[in-house]
């Protein structure tokens, strides 16, 4: 039965829904015609940029000649070049070393900081994101310092720990490591702010549950946080990945792609021969091969790496499928035991909702529970309150 007040507030809902849609439908033009500049503004800083380039790849221009349509031989030509296979392997140490560091450092400080006390925690969340207000010319030139031979940071300490200083920037095989190094110890970025907001908002049944597991902080992690968070890794991982192989600027500083070839990526090579060798249409085909190949990587992440997890399908299952969470209804034929995760969940559901009960109601509950699910199927009638948690 619905009560009068219950009425009365859906009458008032439906009329103010109704009001809205009316206004919106009113002004639908005049929002439309605020969205124009806005949109013209994008399309012709952004999209025609975008689409300029696809299709210059395919003309040869110096940026003063008109056009000569040259169909697929610069593309030919440059995955012809000496430097190609190089350039194809640094920048796949690159996108590879990028994203293991970015999930490793940025998800591992998240979660120390979610664990961290209340206070602590806030202070920690400033200090770690306000270098991501630092332009980035000015974390390469601190990182230019720090790896200078013989004078920077870096070598001091070494040399005062009595370990030998090799030359970070001009050694070829250790260029492309240096170039990794920026940024260490690689937190203050936006990955960190996407797992720890994934971290914050986890459903609480579920943590209850791994507690009455006996799950600890590293078991925690491997069973209940990597596998909800799974939609974040998906998006760190596809930004890293983007962010890795558009980001050409500390080699440009650093080495311009030395020493020799070492660390020479195909986005250096598309700067070098657009801006420096005048040769426009074969640089756009370099951006066109590398927006060919970010997109592959896209799909492939999006299709290796699910959207949602098992885990979480599965506590949704659980309470559509169990309506009232109860044991009876969790037993019926072609359903789930009360043993397992089912019961659990249900158990836990049912304390974190009886808040008032006391610790040694619900602790009676537990041991009551755990009774059961060492049976591995549905107690006596009393299984009911015991799920419950019922007196």
């Amino acid at each position: 039965m619905i009560s009068v007040m219950d009425a009365a507030f859906i009458g008032t809902e439906r009329k103010v829904n109704g009001r809205l849609s009316l206004l919106n439908y009113r002004y639908r033009p005049v929002f439309g015609t605020l969205l124009i500049p806005s949109l013209l503004l994008i399309g012709v800083f952004s999209y025609y940029p975008a689409v300029r380039s696809l299709i210059g790849g395919f003309y040869q221009w110096n940026g003063f000649s008109p056009p000569a349509y040259s169909g697929t031989s610069q593309f030919k030509q440059y995955i012809q070049s000496p430097t190609f296979g190089t350039e194809a392997k640094n920048l796949a140490i690159l996108v590879g070393g990028s994203i293991l560091i970015t999930l490793v450092s940025q998800f591992t400080a998240a979660e120390i900081v979610t664990h961290m006390p209340r206070r602590a925690a806030a202070l920690a969340r400033y200090v770690l994101v306000l270098p991501i207000v630092l332009p980035p010319l000015v974390l390469i030139e601190v990182w230019a310092y720090l790896l200078q031979p013989g004078s920077g940071l870096v070598d001091h300490v070494l040399d005062a720990a009595g370990l030998p200083q090799p030359s970070w920037l001009s050694n070829p095989h250790l260029a492309l490591v240096s170039i990794l190094l920026i940024g260490f110890p690689w937190i203050s970025n936006l990955g960190f702010l996407i797992f720890l907001g994934g971290l914050q908002n986890l459903p609480k049944d579920v943590l209850d549950a791994g507690r009455l597991d006996g799950l600890g902080p590293i078991g925690r992690v491997f069973a209940i946080d990597i596998p909800l968070l799974m939609p974040q890794f998906r998006i760190v991982v596809i930004l890293s990945g983007i962010f890795a192989v558009q980001n050409f600027v500390p080699i440009l500083l650093l080495t311009n792609g030395g020493p020799g070839t070492a660390t020479l990526v195909p986005g250096l090579d598309m700067y070098q021969s657009a801006f420096q060798n005048d040769q426009y249409g074969y640089g756009m085909a370099i951006g066109t091969l590398l927006f060919v190949a970010m997109l592959i990587f896209t799909l492939a992440a999006m299709r290796t790496l699910p959207p949602s997890n098992k885990l979480a399908e599965t506590t949704r299952g659980d309470v559509s499928c169990t309506g009232e969470l109860t044991c009876a209804r969790c037993c019926q034929p072609g359903r789930p035991a009360c043993g397992g995760n089912t019961g659990r969940r249900m158990l836990v559901r049912r304390l974190s909702a009886g808040k008032q009960r006391s610790r040694h109601d619900q602790g009676g509950v537990a041991a009551q529970y755990r009774a059961y699910q060492r049976r591995g199927q549905c107690g006596p009638a009393d299984a009911n309150s015991a799920v419950r948690g019922r007196p």
